[in-house]
């Protein structure tokens, strides 16, 4: 687990952890590193991965918000296509510019320009903003990523991945995705994205 410390946040700084991606069938927190690759995810489809969310939300009586980024939404409208899910799902900030980051959810300015949208930090911040903005949510989940093409080579296929429950601190995942074209990354990234709020209700 990895500290990092002073990452602003709107008004306010606090100690933003990074967790390792832990959605695989028995998996071992001892034994994964902490950049993980996602080619050990579930092997469910995007929509039966999603299907799965919406019946453990229920179960959970819990509400769920997103804040997307590299996914544009698709998150939310593969959501869409549970009946019933109106019940646990407040929606989606798709906020695909720096400006929307900032403006819709607060994410800081100075950060966007020390770390650049793609960085843990604004992660951190997407997720913590969402659930600010959503009063009636008690989860929340942010993803933001590089998927190509023309990413730099140290960030291609490279995604972050923010979750947060109400009165907790964010734990925010850096996953390097194992497809190469943009639009199955986008799917990747999604059921990356479903699997570990399911994982995180339990």
């Amino acid at each position: 687990m990895k500290q990092i410390r002073g990452v602003a946040a709107g008004k306010f700084r606090e100690r933003l952890t990074i967790m390792p991606l832990s959605i695989h069938a028995g998996y071992n927190p001892a034994a994964t590193s902490e950049h993980e690759s996602s080619a050990r995810a579930t092997t469910m489809d995007l929509e039966s991965t999603a299907e799965t969310l919406a019946q453990t939300l229920a179960e959970k009586q819990k509400t769920l918000v997103l804040a997307e980024s590299c996914t544009g939404g698709l998150i939310a409208a593969t959501l869409a296509t549970v009946p019933g899910i109106s019940s646990w799902f407040a929606g989606s900030f798709v906020v695909y510019q720096e400006e929307s980051k900032t403006r819709w959810l607060g994410v800081d300015q100075e950060t966007l320009a020390e770390q650049t949208a793609v960085s843990a930090p604004v992660a951190h911040q997407m997720v913590a903003g969402a659930l600010k903005a959503t009063p009636q949510a008690d989860i929340a989940a942010a993803v933001t990523g590089h998927l190509g093409p023309g990413a730099p080579e140290e960030l291609d296929g490279v995604v972050f991945l923010a979750l947060m429950c109400r009165e907790q601190r964010p734990k925010v995942r850096q996953i390097q995705l194992s497809k190469t074209k943009r639009v199955a990354r986008q799917r990747e990234t999604a059921q990356l994205v479903t699997a570990s709020l399911i994982e995180m209700l339990g």
